[in-house]
């Protein structure tokens, strides 16, 4: 406990009386405005020229001050495992939404998926794409400039294309 909050409670008889103290002092109040600063965070927070781990971490740890933040009271269990999908289910499609665009590819497929796979499943296949391109982004030789083999040309007679070469215009 901080000594700034430890302090009053210092001569306190028994441990009960303190824990029940620190909840009225610091526990009762709503938690709107830090909530609302985080889910600020959350809104505000994209991958930009960080790494998909750190992004997803820098995320993963809003969320859990979130949950902390929030007091959920259910009658029932069913209505905790829903509200847990349902809150699954929708920072599943805000990862994936301010990822940087060269996943593109690996997005839609995720999101093509039934059943939706998990946020730690999703941040996987992410990390292994982005482990695959920056493999490839580093090729040891140098790429040719295609263009110089692309072959056609007209035939003037019955309009069929026929072979020729772009660079030198030879058949």
């Amino acid at each position: 406990m901080e000594p700034q909050i430890g302090t009053p409670l210092l001569y306190v008889a028994i441990t009960r009386d303190i824990w029940e103290a620190v909840k009225k002092l610091y526990c009762t109040q709503q938690n709107g405005a830090r909530l609302y600063a985080l889910r600020k965070q959350v809104h505000e927070c994209k991958q930009g020229t960080i790494d998909v781990t750190t992004y997803f971490n820098k995320l993963f740890l809003i969320w859990q001050e979130m949950d902390l933040c929030q007091e959920l009271i259910w009658s029932c269990p069913c209505g905790g495992v829903l509200h847990y999908q349902f809150e699954e289910t929708n920072r599943f499609y805000g990862f994936l939404a301010r990822l940087n665009p060269k996943f593109d590819a690996v997005r839609s497929r995720i999101m093509g998926a039934r059943p939706v796979p998990s946020l730690m499943e999703v941040c996987s296949g992410i990390r292994l794409e982005e482990d695959r391109s920056n493999a490839m982004n580093n090729p040891v030789i140098q790429l040719t400039n295609f263009a110089a083999f692309k072959v056609s040309r007209t035939d003037k007679q019955n309009g069929k294309v026929l072979p020729a070469c772009e660079h030198c215009k030879k058949p």
